[in-house]
């Protein structure tokens, strides 16, 4: 017995000793466990697992089990591939030194992106970089009471290309930082950080006082001081900047880079083995930054959710369990009860057949529904994805089964592998979205199918689509996808409201033009509840005189909307927007539709010489309790005939494209300006 204790006291010493070992040499990525395994391995029941006590200063223990193992075998977060999701932080408890981190992202926020435009870098790679920073963009809510995006390059020297209060547009941001020109120099990352102190954080550079100051800073290479660089670092820490740091390639130091970001390191320091690789990361990073945004307090409005839930062979009973409790963890961010701000939650499992585990009103108590969702059983099968889904949309979010009509339909989907049937899994997906079900897709481990995954989900995909490479790092997502859930349930924002669309159709437009603006409608219309006790859709074109395309109403699905949609036909002609509003206020808005909120939306290029009739028309819908939303495209667009057509405050109900290519992103655009307007 001595000896066999002997035996355990020596082998944890040496576990210990190891894990400290690679924590000091930082190769140390997952704060809180590490798990390694030995031997075939198919099931996680066997592992030694390293615990660090966030609480001490840095005790370890550890805790060993045997027997035969299934599955889980790439649970292996001590990783020498650092540019892989499988490093994702899976802590998400209090760290030492720091407040505790609530499920659920922050809203408000200044986040400085930090450049690395030396020549190592290279024009291609600088492409890459930049598209990483749109996509971590797009995952924000942008505006000046929102999250503000600046962003510095530095060579030999550290410039500013996009101030905070530059844009508070998304889709004038975006296209800002897709426009950024490469340079070409050294790698003076102490001068870039001195800059994010002095300028970038500054107040004349739009920055807040009282809401968080974040820098995240991408560079390939060595700095031409490593001591310089990391005393910038903490001047910066002592500005009340926090500081992420993200390593391209293998010419980095690791040692610099995680002097210059924040502590702990496996929340603020990122490794990744080349630009390409930098898309694994977004997720993980958009994540760790929300949380350290200004908090919010919860959702602000409820929605019916239904997770379905792979119950396949492929998964296996332990895995299968760890979903279970990522599930109820998600549930426990969220108010449950039938009351207008709160949730209903169901869960669907699929395999060969697809199952109702328990409809969305069948428990209202929160506990309840974590109680009920811990007691699924495991069962395995084929992958019958498709089933899933449109058991979904056809039966699981009917009033019969407990739906609230009005209320935001939000699918998540948890798999770990491809469907038996790819085409069917599509063509319900397209059903579900077009029925108004926002569509999440998650998917687990090195046999998933991306493509698959984004076929499912809902634009834009880099919002609606989560990686985990193992099961156990499902907790690593929790926070991101209740905050995007949260924003897809402010949807109810909306209403019931009728919603009028006035399309320029001049000879300025041109064809290819006006079908942008229509591929804009047909965006939206997929991702907003439609019917009768919801949003109308209605969609006016004008030149000259305007005419009625299709009136509220006569369409009662997103599908039929859509095909309408597609139908209209571009014509030409000169421009009275004065007319088109005129005409539309007087026949488009039916007076029967009991509480309805009225919203015109006009698109046009601004080559309306009339400006005192427009304005009167204008002047006149608002009396009428319209809302006036104006979208200006092109180099006709006059400032002050969109602000005296459109609702104030401007900064809701206007936007200014320099062309007609940003319509695409228009649509989350619209929906977030509508709800906070």
């Amino acid at each position: 017995m001595v000896f066999i204790l002997l035996i355990l006291i020596t082998t944890t010493h040496i576990v210990t000793g190891w894990n400290r070992y690679y924590h000091s040499n930082y190769y140390y990525y997952n704060y809180g466990t590490t798990e390694m395994s030995t031997g075939s391995t198919t099931e996680d029941t066997s592992v030694s697992t390293v615990t660090m006590n966030p609480f001490t200063d840095g005790t370890f223990t550890t805790e060993m089990t045997t027997g035969p193992t299934t599955e889980d075998t790439s649970v292996s977060t001590v990783t020498m591939n650092p540019s892989s999701i499988g490093i994702t932080n899976s802590y998400t408890s209090p760290v030492p030194g720091r407040p505790g981190r609530p499920i659920g992202c922050g809203k408000k926020g200044d986040i400085v992106f930090v450049l690395d435009s030396s020549g190592s870098v290279g024009s291609s790679n600088w492409k890459i970089m930049l598209k990483f920073v749109q996509d971590v963009i797009n995952i924000f809510t942008i505006g000046k009471n929102d999250v503000q995006v600046g962003v510095d390059i530095y060579a030999n020297f550290a410039f500013t290309r996009i101030r905070l209060n530059s844009y508070q547009s998304k889709t004038q941001l975006m296209d800002a930082v897709k426009r950024i020109s490469f340079t070409n120099g050294g790698t003076a990352t102490n001068r870039a950080i001195d800059h994010l102190i002095s300028s970038s954080f500054s107040q004349s550079h739009g920055s807040r006082s009282g809401v968080p100051k974040i820098g995240i800073i991408l560079t390939d290479g060595r700095s031409n001081s490593q001591f310089s660089t990391i005393a910038a670092a903490n001047a910066a820490r002592k500005k009340g900047i926090e500081l992420f740091a993200i390593g391209i390639g293998s010419s980095v130091n690791t040692v610099e880079l995680k002097g210059v970001a924040n502590d702990p390191d496996s929340i603020f320091y990122f490794s990744v083995h080349d630009f390409k690789a930098l898309q694994s990361i977004e997720s993980r990073l958009a994540s760790e930054t929300c949380q350290n945004l200004e908090p919010i307090t919860g959702c602000k409005a409820g929605a019916d959710i239904i997770f379905l839930v792979d119950n396949s062979g492929s998964v296996g009973s332990s895995n299968f369990n760890t979903t279970l409790t990522f599930i109820s963890d998600i549930v426990d961010g969220l108010k449950i009860g039938i009351k207008k701000d709160k949730f209903q939650v169901g869960v669907l499992t699929f395999h060969t057949p697809v199952k109702a585990e328990f409809n969305l009103d069948e428990y209202q108590d929160k506990q309840d529904v974590k109680n009920a969702i811990m007691e699924i059983r495991y069962e395995g099968g084929g992958t019958n994805t498709g089933g899933a889904i449109k058991y979904l949309h056809t039966t699981a979010f009917a009033r019969a089964s407990g739906h609230r009509p009005g209320y935001p339909m939000i699918g998540i989907l948890i798999t770990d592998g491809y469907s038996s049937n790819k085409a069917e899994t599509r063509k319900e997906a397209m059903n579900a979205r077009l029925k108004g079900i926002k569509m999440f897709s998650i998917g687990i481990g090195n046999a998933m199918d991306t493509t698959e995954l984004e076929s499912v989900a809902s634009e834009p995909k880099s919002q609606f689509v989560f990686t985990a490479a193992s099961f156990k790092l499902l907790k690593s997502i929790e926070s991101l996808l209740l905050s995007k859930t949260c924003e897809v349930a402010d949807i109810t924002c909306w209403g019931k409201t009728d919603v009028v669309f006035l399309l320029e159709d001049s000879c300025h437009i041109g064809e290819t033009n006006f079908n942008k603006m229509l591929q804009m409608v047909e965006n939206l219309v997929q991702e907003i509840p439609i019917g009768n006790g919801n949003i109308q859709i209605g969609v006016n074109t004008f030149k000259c005189t305007a005419k009625t395309e299709f009136v509220l109403g006569k369409y009662k699905t997103g599908k039929d909307i859509i095909k309408a949609v597609q139908r209209i036909k571009y014509t030409g002609g000169k421009v009275s927007i004065g007319k088109a509003i005129e005409y539309t206020r007087k026949n488009s808005f039916p007076e029967n539709r009991s509480k309805a909120k009225k919203l015109m939306i006009i698109l046009t290029n601004g080559s309306d010489k009339a400006l005192s009739k427009t304005l009167g028309e204008a002047q006149k819908a608002r009396n009428s309790n319209i809302k006036m939303m104006v979208i200006g495209i092109g180099d006709y667009t006059h400032q002050d005939c969109l602000q005296g057509m459109a609702t104030v405050p401007h900064d809701k109900y206007i936007f200014s494209q320099d062309s007609f290519d940003p319509l695409r992103n228009m649509r989350d655009v619209l929906i977030q300006r509508k709800c906070s307007a």
